[in-house]
């Protein structure tokens, strides 16, 4: 299924490094740490493991620089690794 481009975060982004934690309910609650890839004023990019998230799936973000909830829009699977694309919806 093709996110829905009006779903896409828009505006510029910037370069952002260190970890970031993604928490959310799947049957049971979830923990993945990735590393941000970019933030931008409406949505973020995320590399990280686990293969698990869909597209639609909404979860809690935190950052040494930010945290709230985002909504995943697509992921991309390199290797062993999942690059993933998020939208912001609260903070």
């Amino acid at each position: 299924m093709l996110p829905d481009f009006n779903d896409r975060p828009t505006g510029r982004r910037f370069a952002v490094e260190g970890e970031v934690v993604l928490n959310f309910d799947d049957t049971v609650p979830r923990e993945i740490r990735g590393q941000f890839l970019d933030f931008g004023r409406d949505g973020f990019r995320v590399i990280h493991s686990y293969v698990g998230l869909v597209s639609g799936q909404s979860v809690y973000y935190h950052h040494v620089l930010a945290k709230g909830t985002a909504k995943v829009v697509w992921n991309r699977i390199i290797g062993e690794m999942v690059e993933t694309g998020f939208i912001i919806i609260g903070e």
